[in-house]
């Protein structure tokens, strides 16, 4: 997910998320399948090596728009001249039988190349019955003339954005919620979030929601990276919150750092109009922080963690007292709660599917040849 997690070396693959934050490791075991083409009839070259990923899915059939990480040891390789120290090789491609096909991949926000742990995600290209394995999917390397791949986080999670164009995405929406004042700025890979608001409590908030449609069952992730200005005693300083509507009242969760005697808080309103509960964390603030919510049906967690590689549950999970709709506002919320001006700066947001359980995934035994 957004950290790099557990597991380790070339020993094994890593099926992403389990419902509880934590990283799904497995072990190596086995051969790989055969050969194929590129797009078509014909080798796919000039890799020298590659590995087979299984994919099995639980009691739950996992979506073709599912994203999938793996874990492998890349400096190994790249120690052992196999594979480009930038990565540029190191492909991802799915046989549908007869012809091969190259598919999108990226770097985990919070991993690098040339690591003993690189993390990368790539997106199903058909769905997988429940209780069943897809031997479909292959990792190669071993080009050391390799062009740029294909790595657009568009093609491999349901939203990522890590604001780098000239202006946000039109995808998302700024919206004051009650009489809170902001702006949105996007500029040198963030965004800037300025407000002056009033509080996201009791049975009606005030602050500022950068938000975008988010339907069915998801895990967002995001990192906060810095804050400016005037910090008022409690105020939320972005994370990431899941909430029914715009409505003042509107039933919700978050996951945000926290300005005051507590580091962070996890804070949520069952149903609309209801007042407002929390739990929190004893510290001080600690940037940058990466903070996540899930939603799972009427069901929802919340995660948080300051190293970027282990998430830590923060309260149990809860159960919205009204059913949530299909699709529900994701985003940065931010507020201050004696209406001083800050400014919280993110990274990057990130949002994939979620299915329970989430499926093990495997990477076995590199394989060396024309392929």
């Amino acid at each position: 997910g957004g950290g790099g997690g557990g597991g380790g070396g070339d020993t094994g693959g890593m099926g992403g998320m389990d419902g509880s934050g934590g990283m799904v490791s497995t072990s190596s075991s086995g051969g790989g399948g055969g050969a194929g083409g590129q797009g078509g009839e014909g080798p796919v070259s000039p890799y020298l090596y590659r590995r087979p990923i299984t994919i099995t899915a639980g009691d739950a059939p996992i979506p073709p728009d599912y994203s999938v990480a793996i874990q492998l040891d890349h400096s190994s390789l790249v120690l052992n001249d196999k594979s480009l120290p930038n990565g540029n090789d190191v492909r991802v491609f799915r046989t549908n039988g007869s012809s091969y096909e190259e598919i999108h991949r990226v770097l985990d926000p919070t991993s690098t190349w040339n690591s003993g742990a690189t993390i990368l995600w790539f997106r199903l290209k058909a769905d997988i019955p429940a209780a069943t394995t897809d031997s479909s999917y292959f990792i190669y390397y071993g080009d050391p003339d390799a062009p740029k791949p294909p790595d657009d986080g568009a093609q491999v999670y349901l939203v990522w954005d890590d604001f780098t164009g000239p202006s946000l995405d039109p995808a998302w929406t700024f919206e004051p919620i009650g009489s809170a004042k902001g702006v949105a700025t996007q500029t040198s890979g963030v965004v800037a979030i300025t407000a002056s608001t009033g509080d996201i409590w009791s049975s009606q908030d005030n602050f500022v929601f950068l938000h975008r449609p988010v339907s069915g069952d998801f895990v967002a992730d995001t990192l906060v990276t810095a804050v400016g200005g005037t910090t008022d005693e409690w105020g939320k300083l972005g994370g990431v919150m899941i909430r029914e509507n715009n409505s003042a009242g509107s039933r919700n969760r978050l996951m945000s750092p926290v300005f005051s005697a507590k580091a962070r808080t996890n804070s949520y309103r069952l149903k609309d109009g209801n007042n407002t509960s929390e739990n929190t964390v004893n510290g001080t603030l600690k940037l940058p922080e990466l903070d996540r919510v899930t939603r799972m049906g009427d069901k929802s967690n919340a995660y948080w963690s300051t190293d970027l590689q282990v998430f830590e549950k923060l309260g149990n999970e809860i159960t919205f007292g009204t059913a949530l709709s299909p699709s529900v506002l994701v985003g940065i919320p931010v507020c201050n709660i004696h209406g001083s001006d800050v400014t919280v700066s993110v990274d990057w947001f990130r949002v994939r599917r979620l299915v329970n359980p989430e499926p093990t995934v495997a990477l076995l035994p590199e394989e060396e040849g024309t392929f």
